[in-house]
């Protein structure tokens, strides 16, 4: 975004005491006609909320607010008029700061003739220590616009797009950031790049969908994609090294185009109308691709790259110690109390092949706030406490037969003989 040509230079003032506290939020505007509201923090964790609203006197204004200690200029809140014809500002630049910060953009009720023509959110990329959360809502913007989230190379970052209509959306992350859209309009293009580990879009038009991993070396991670209930023209989606879990329900599309890199891959189609699918799987040993479920209508398919995906789970080495390493052909876990019929999972461990896309967790540390036992009551090692979204099955006598809660580790290893 360009900046504003006759910008008032308000620099941020710093928090003593520390990086980490809450900081201080400069805001520059432009004076000249059809100008850009400039908002930059410091190194504090900033939190900020941008809104349309009305003053006292009823005029159309731009809120620039902080949010839980953090100050606009020193202040609680900045109001920034809206104006008319060739005095408006035709858009609004964010650059949080260093710190963990907060941001959202929240132009519901803005009027028609005052939309905007550019948002624009960017982390500090080259000293931010912090993991982010930008939401973004009800942003109507003009013409050929464009909207833009970019966050830096480090931290688990989180970007939420919900009700937008513009020409471009744009959204940049790294390693570990999460990234929803929904019910957005998209005039031309969705672009989002970057080794995402979650990726969704959901109930949204838009003429073309990319999305790409956007780096060349390094160990990537693994990351999870689900494009629902969607319209487009065309989809391109790029992997990396890293295993990719791609699902497609309730789509459609003209054209999706899919090469899904180095790992072990899954990609998979529910409900979906595409007139053209090209999928590739690439070099990784265990990919698969599965359009068997009811309600696909696909035209012309092309695919290569990609193995059987009937692989059946079996399951062995019953009461095992979470503390232990797991056994060397083991690839998936789940807890199993069969004195009540009661299991979770199966869930892939991590580092190794997960072809079946299951999710990913450690069974020694991933099970918080629940945790591992060994009582009398129960002749294994098993996990008690609130896991996997619900609660103890067998908290133990008098409620229940057994008091061996969610029940044993029980691990599971491709079945060679189906």
């Amino acid at each position: 975004m360009r900046p504003s040509a006759l910008a008032l230079l308000l620099l941020p003032l710093f928090v003593a005491g520390g990086a980490l506290a809450n900081g201080n939020v400069g805001v520059g505007v432009g004076t000249d006609e059809n100008d850009v509201v400039s908002i930059t923090g410091d190194g504090g964790n900033n939190e900020i909320e941008i809104r349309y609203g009305t003053d006292a006197q009823g005029n159309d204004v731009l809120v620039i607010e902080g949010k839980n200690g953090t100050t606009i200029q020193g202040q609680p809140k900045v109001e920034i008029p809206l104006g008319e014809d060739a005095d408006r500002i035709i858009g609004i630049s964010v650059s949080p700061g260093a710190g963990a910060d907060k941001v959202t953009v929240d132009l519901t009720g803005l009027p028609e003739g005052k939309r905007l023509e550019e948002v624009e959110v960017e982390d500090d990329l080259q000293n931010d220590q912090g993991d982010d959360t930008v939401t973004i809502k009800s942003v109507q913007l003009t013409g050929a616009s464009k909207l833009k989230v970019e966050h830096d190379v480090d931290g688990k970052d989180s970007t939420v797009v919900e009700d937008c209509d513009v020409g471009n959306l744009n959204l940049n992350g790294s390693k570990g950031d999460e990234v929803t859209v929904r019910r957005c309009n998209v005039d031309k293009r969705i672009k989002i790049d970057g080794p995402h580990s979650g990726i969704t879009i959901e109930d949204s038009f838009y003429y073309g969908l990319q999305i790409k991993d956007g780096t060349k070396t390094g160990v990537q991670p693994s990351r999870s994609t689900r494009i629902e209930r969607t319209t487009g023209k065309k989809v391109s989606y790029l992997g990396a090294s890293g295993d990719e879990d791609v699902a497609f329900a309730d789509n459609d599309i003209e054209s999706v185009s899919a090469r899904l890199g180095d790992g072990d891959d899954l990609i998979s189609f529910t409900g979906s109308t595409i007139e053209n699918l090209s999928v590739d799987g690439g070099p990784g040993a265990l990919d698969c691709f599965d359009e068997s479920e009811d309600g696909n209508s696909i035209g012309s398919i092309r695919v290569k790259g990609f193995e059987p995906c009937d692989l059946v789970l079996e399951y062995f080495a019953f009461g095992s110690d979470p503390e232990d390493d797991p056994p060397l052909d083991a690839v998936a876990w789940r807890t199993n109390n069969p004195e009540i019929g009661h299991t979770d999972g199966p869930y892939a461990l991590p580092g190794v092949a997960n072809p079946l896309g299951l999710p990913v967790r450690d069974p020694l540390v991933d099970v918080a706030p629940a945790h591992w036992a060994d009582v009398d009551e129960c002749d294994w090692i098993h996990l008690h406490d609130a896991f996997a979204g619900h609660g103890d099955p067998a908290p133990g006598p008098p409620d229940t037969k057994s008091a061996c809660g969610h029940g044993a580790l029980e691990y599971a290893r491709p079945d060679e003989d189906l």
